[in-house]
């Protein structure tokens, strides 16, 4: 034989547990079991909570919850639209200032190119003076 079948068997060659192992073991599957029953009861904890917040959201107060938030949003909407309108009504009026005061503008020249007409007639007849 090998020197590799040699070292195999030497390896899987049957031995006595060692004083205490069947103890050990035992505590050892306790404890694996007080861990379990640890994490069941965190995991039912957690199962409780969720089913409190669920709850909040059951039918009749979902209702409640929509509804406050659809009066919520007309309300919102009704005060937005509000102030659009009055927004609006104010770029309407200042729209209706510039027009009058672009025709007021108009109406000076025109009356200032009268005025300067006459004044030039006037100045005509003073200096040279017609017989009449």
């Amino acid at each position: 034989m090998s020197r590799f079948d040699d070292e195999l068997k030497v390896a899987l060659r049957s031995e006595e547990p060692s004083a205490g192992f069947t103890e050990r073991l035992m505590n050892r599957v306790d404890d694996l079991q007080a861990t379990r029953q640890q994490n069941n009861q965190k995991i039912r904890e957690k199962r409780s909570v969720l089913r409190m917040i669920l709850e909040l959201f059951n039918p009749g107060q979902v209702r409640w919850a929509m509804a406050s938030a659809l009066v919520g949003l007309m309300v919102f909407s009704a005060f937005g639209v509000i102030r659009y309108r009055e927004n609006q009504r104010l770029m309407l009026e200042a729209a209706q200032g510039e027009a009058a005061k672009e025709q007021l503008i108009f109406a000076m020249k025109i009356a200032s190119e009268k005025l300067n007409v006459a004044q030039k007639r006037v100045q005509a007849t003073v200096d040279h003076p017609s017989v009449r």
